[in-house]
């Protein structure tokens, strides 16, 4: 294997690493803007919109990387509410709030406490980086999503994240990598492609990727991401 392609696949890693750390640096002060505000004796739906600011601001540090932000609260929480999702997405270039079916009874129903996203955080209480995945029913788009636990009231775990776009994410991975003859993917700790530099490896296919491999080395989430290389 050249030494030229061993730097550039660790340089990419390196870039990635940092890209996605600032954005879990940054989805902290959605977490703790949310905190104080979810361990309040009552919280009605009315309430979140104090988390708008931070969520913002979130999106407009990192334009073009996270599409959206928001709060998944833990079921039983609020007042008014049995779930509720507060958050914020671009759209044609404009934030603004989005709006989840949240109705079991819909067919658009959007269940997000059986989601990976949301479940992660809440079992171990640590950071999670999960996907690429088709949100449907949220926003409707294939995403990768970061996520932070926020302790509320009683102990109850809700969920601080932000979507981050596949589509940049690739775009970084191949800037960093630089042109190689050789097939380069970025894949997660389930085997599933984030990125690639090769036809040969379709973003969101699952399965054995054989190969020289690389860790990605992220500091603020536990999250085995891997690029893998082949001649």
């Amino acid at each position: 294997m050249s030494k030229f392609l061993t730097e550039a696949v660790k340089n990419s890693a390196d870039v990635l690493a940092q890209t996605l750390d600032s954005v879990f640096e940054s989805l902290k002060a959605l977490q703790e803007a949310a905190e104080p505000l979810l361990n309040s004796p009552t919280v009605a739906k009315s309430d979140l919109v104090t988390l708008e600011p931070a969520a913002r601001n979130l999106i407009a540090h990192h334009a073009g990387l996270v599409d959206g932000a928001g709060v998944a609260i833990a079921p039983g929480l609020l007042v008014d509410a049995h779930t509720w999702m507060q958050s914020w997405h671009t759209v044609g270039g404009e934030v603004g709030f989005t709006r989840h079916s949240l109705n079991p009874a819909s067919v658009n129903y959007y269940d997000y406490t059986h989601m990976s996203w949301f479940q992660h955080p809440v079992a171990s209480g640590q950071p999670s980086l999960t996907g690429p995945y088709w949100d449907f029913g949220g926003t409707d788009t294939t995403i990768i999503t970061a996520s932070l636990p926020v302790v509320g009231r009683g102990g109850r775990i809700s969920v601080a994240a932000a979507d981050l776009s596949v589509h940049f994410l690739e775009v970084t991975f191949l800037r960093s990598l630089g042109k190689q003859a050789a097939s380069v993917a970025l894949i997660t700790e389930g085997g599933k492609v984030v990125a690639s530099n090769s036809a040969r490896y379709a973003v969101g296919r699952s399965g054995p990727i054989l190969g020289e491999t690389h860790p990605v080395p992220f500091q603020n989430v536990p999250a085995p991401w891997k690029i893998v290389f082949t001649p």
